[in-house]
């Protein structure tokens, strides 16, 4: 009888542990909803779920101002609703000059805003301030920037003569100032290397024609040839043509 009535005593004890625990876990339940409840409305109160300041940094040849503008719209939104992604794309549509736009939330609500600027490879001819990168987007540049890049004539030009152009000033690599590239003739880049030189470069394995041509500068004094064209559009060649 005696382990019976042990039996029966221990079924009670487990019985009453697991009531114990049950509202242990309860308990815990009502008090996470309460608190999740009283910080909703503590950060509902102060608005620590909003953007509440925009911070751009990286500008240098686009104006801060312009593209603080148009960030700044996002202020006061909710973090998870604040559209900075379309906003990055109307700043990059707005101001040709950035090349990326890359965004992110700070926990206290900062929107950070880092803008890549597009480097000019060339100055857009009888401009001083537009120049073109290797992507043959246009752009402003009011720092100065543009007068050390060599001359782009647009003018007559298609997209894919302007494009070897582009390439053959990239091949270039320190291509003089004064210089001015001409893509108007798809099947032969020209650039005035003087008032009164003109080298043909062809179209494409610029590389080897700038080392010719550079050879060709150097052994006679740019400053001293004759009015000519330099024909560099056939391999291994530089012909020197005299114009009267």
């Amino acid at each position: 009888m005696s382990r019976y009535f042990d039996r029966k005593s221990a079924v009670r004890v487990r019985a009453k542990e697991r009531k114990r625990r049950g509202s242990m876990a309860w308990l815990a339940v009502v008090l996470a909803i309460a608190l999740s409840a009283a910080a909703g409305l503590i950060i509902k109160h102060q608005g620590l779920y909003m953007i509440r300041a925009v911070h751009v940094q990286g500008c240098r040849i686009v104006p801060q101002a312009a593209v603080s503008d148009i960030m700044n719209t996002a202020v006061g939104r909710p973090m998870w609703h604040s559209n900075r992604q379309a906003l990055a794309r109307l700043a990059r549509e707005l101001q040709p000059g950035i090349e990326s736009v890359e965004t992110s939330i700070l926990p206290w609500g900062t929107l950070e805003v880092k803008i890549a600027e597009r480097q000019g490879v060339a100055r857009i001819e009888a401009s001083s301030t537009m120049c073109i990168d290797d992507e043959g987007m246009v752009f402003e540049d009011r720092t100065g920037g543009a007068s050390g890049l060599p001359s782009l004539r647009l003018a007559g030009s298609s997209e894919r003569g302007r494009r070897r152009a582009l390439t053959a000033i990239l091949a270039a690599g320190d291509a003089d100032p004064s210089w001015v590239f001409d893509g108007s003739k798809e099947d032969n880049v020209t650039v005035q290397v003087a008032p009164q030189t003109l080298a043909e470069l062809g179209n494409g394995q610029f590389a080897g024609k700038w080392r010719r041509l550079r050879e060709i500068l150097n052994g006679q004094g740019q400053a001293e040839l004759p009015p000519c064209t330099i024909d560099l559009r056939f391999s291994n060649q530089g012909i020197i043509r005299k114009q009267v």
